[in-house]
């Protein structure tokens, strides 16, 4: 039995035991299901989906469920394991053909799952043939870099999907066992961005399916672990695999997919270093710069690629000069790994309140393209909402004030932070 052959006989077991415990399924994983159901359906859809978000958010097992639930036409295969032995996409199909006894995706339906697609070489080409060449066969691939997804080769062909860190409502439904239903959920959003009204039923029946558990303990232990590894594990080892999980972005797909200069990728790590121990709008270009001793040229360039890594995203003032290109305040678009970060110094309680606000924007890059900040408000979505965080600053009229209360109605102003995100 040559390499391809064992990878192939090994996937069945591999995705037994990855899954083993993992029940709940994420929300993008459900809609990746439901267009791969259109597909063998023979509606029309796009028949390839780049994947692309942060390592450790799950793509993996998302995959691994969809090709359980499919096997008998579908492969799952780990790029990973494919460049580790020398071998191309194309030639894996060749042994996929042998092992279904048929040129699959030709004249059947057939799905194939690329895990890493980027880490081989060639593979926008080859995925490319592949489309073109079999005309019933879908492809979901992913992978950890927005950067290395890109292609002119792809882009007429693909459709994108990315992948964030859990929700407030994926974490207590998929660790906590609690499930709050889509049909509450939209009412809630209904009545705060379109109503404007306070969400005083919807919150009520959120705090009867919590029951006796407190909702503020549970927001405050989901910002702490709103990475999906979460699920596998606790405490310090999930802070180490966070932390270890920054280094193999930098060290390792960095000077890979953005040919960053060796020298270059240990600024790298002192710069989200450094943004994690300051609050948003405390990260600025000259000081960055002055800061590790490097040119300004480059921290942008730094700040770029953190964000092209969806670690960071940076957000704009609402109404500013457009020649102004960078933003102004940066946020990790997982609270928990800013906590990770700023951990081994000390600075835990001293970035609560940062992370607070990363869990806030985090939902609304979620639910809306163009989020901005002004002086008035921490975050505003035009003609839809203006949003202040801990009512620290006295909003205008139309801005809504979000604290860590488990308190609402009888005509007050703020609403308790996670309602924004059940």
């Amino acid at each position: 039995m040559d390499e391809i052959e064992g990878i192939l006989s090994e996937t069945p077991k591999v995705a037994a035991a990855r899954l083993r415990g993992i029940e709940e399924k994420r929300d993008f994983t459900k809609e990746l299901e439901k267009k791969v159901e259109d597909f063998y359906a023979n509606k029309k859809i796009p028949r390839m989906i780049m994947l692309y978000g942060l390592r450790g958010t799950g793509k993996t097992i998302s995959l691994l469920q969809i090709y359980t639930a499919k096997k008998e036409s579908a492969m799952y295969l780990s790029c990973d394991d494919l460049l580790k032995n020398n071998i191309r996409i194309g030639e894996a199909m060749e042994k996929v053909d042998i092992l279904f006894k048929e040129r699959v995706g030709l004249n059947k339906k057939f799905l194939l799952l690329l895990d890493e697609v980027s880490y081989l070489p060639n593979w926008q080409l080859e995925l490319k043939l592949l489309y073109d060449k079999r005309p019933n066969i879908m492809v979901i691939a992913t992978s950890s870099s927005s950067v290395a997804l890109y292609s002119t080769e792809l882009e007429r062909r693909a459709a994108e999907m990315r992948v964030s860190p859990f929700t407030f409502r994926e974490y207590l439904k998929i660790k906590k066992k609690i499930a709050i239903s889509d049909e509450l959920s939209q009412r809630i959003r209904k009545k705060i961005f379109e109503k404007k009204e306070e969400p005083t039923e919807e919150f009520f029946k959120v705090l009867s399916i919590i029951g006796e558990k407190s909702l503020i303990s549970l927001y405050r232990d989901y910002i702490m672990e709103d990475m999906p590894i979460s699920l596998e594990l606790e405490g310090t080892d999930y802070f180490a695999a966070l932390n270890n999980m920054i280094k193999k972005v930098i060290y390792e797909d960095f000077p890979k997919y953005a040919n960053v200069e060796s020298e270059l990728l240990i600024k790298a790590e002192q710069t989200i270093n450094y943004i994690s121990r300051v609050p948003a709008d405390g990260v600025r270009v000259e000081k960055i710069s002055e800061t590790l001793g490097i040119s300004k040229y480059s921290t942008t360039k730094l700040l770029t690629l953190l964000s092209n890594a969806m670690l960071i995203k940076g957000v704009e003032a609402y109404g500013r000069n457009r020649a102004f290109k960078l933003a102004k305040k940066w946020f990790f678009l997982s609270p928990s790994i800013r906590y990770a970060l700023a951990r081994p110094l000390g600075l835990e309680s001293d970035i609560r309140g940062n992370m607070r606000e990363g869990s806030v924007f985090m939902h609304l890059n979620k639910l809306f393209q163009n989020i901005y900040y002004s002086k008035e408000a921490d975050f505003v979505v035009p003609n839809i909402i203006g949003i202040e965080v801990g009512g620290k600053k006295a909003g205008r009229k139309g801005t809504l004030t979000l604290v860590e209360e488990e308190v609402i109605g009888g005509g007050r102003v703020p609403i308790p932070i996670f309602l924004l995100s059940v």
